[in-house]
């Protein structure tokens, strides 16, 4: 396959910006799998890892999206598909980051881990929610007219990351709170007559030392 152009490269015109995640999380409008897409591999500990980094205002990359116009879900995510769905999933209360993280006032519940206590989004006072609210990520659009461009972008974006298939390598580590059964209890010691907060594990190697499960 030939990486010659048939025109000199041009600069690709791209509108950048720094918009809450909040804001880009409640946008209904994306098109989170288009086909170049790869599925959605981070587990817990990096989607954790996001969450400290935006509330430390740690640059986290930039998510790039393209504007489809004409179509019905007008805008494509080419890149930051794992880190909108973290935020989506911390903001629906499906993901829990520990407590420590958080100034004490801000904290209004929280579950017991084996690794202390944790907090969801739901737990956080309504100061608490507004303070990670206001984190940002930059944003940069195009209006690209093709799928096709879409995914070139894609694949220059990505020229140095992990290729199409492979596993995350939160997989390389023992999750503390894994019980070795695939799934991370996060309040072991729930009341009777309620189902105990849980989350899907990313297969460490406490749970598939060899790799072999697909999760």
């Amino acid at each position: 396959m030939t990486m010659q152009t048939p025109a000199p490269l041009a600069r690709l015109p791209l509108m950048e910006g720094n918009e809450p995640v909040a804001q880009i999380a409640h946008y209904d409008a994306l098109i989170l799998d288009p086909p170049y897409q790869r599925g959605s591999v981070w587990g817990p500990t990096r989607q954790r890892n996001l969450i400290r980094s935006l509330m430390q205002g740690i640059p986290t990359g930039a998510v790039y999206l393209n504007v489809r116009d004409g179509d019905d879900i007008p805008v494509a995510v080419v890149d930051g598909k794992q880190r909108i769905e973290t935020v989506r999933a911390f903001l629906a209360g499906n993901l829990s980051v520990p407590a420590s993280w958080f100034a004490d006032e801000y904290v209004a519940a929280t579950v017991t881990t084996l690794d202390g206590p944790y907090v969801t989004f739901n737990g956080l006072t309504e100061v608490g929610q507004r303070r990670f609210e206001r984190a940002r990520f930059t944003v940069l659009r195009s209006h690209l007219s093709t799928v096709e461009e879409e995914a070139a972008l894609f694949e220059l974006v990505n020229y140095g990351g992990l290729a199409q298939g492979d596993t995350d390598e939160d997989r390389a580590v023992i999750d503390d709170t894994c019980d070795g059964s695939g799934w991370v209890i996060l309040n072991p010691q729930w009341p009777a007559g309620t189902l105990p907060h849980r989350e899907r594990c990313a297969g460490c190697t406490r749970c598939d030392p060899d790799g072999e499960r697909d999760w």
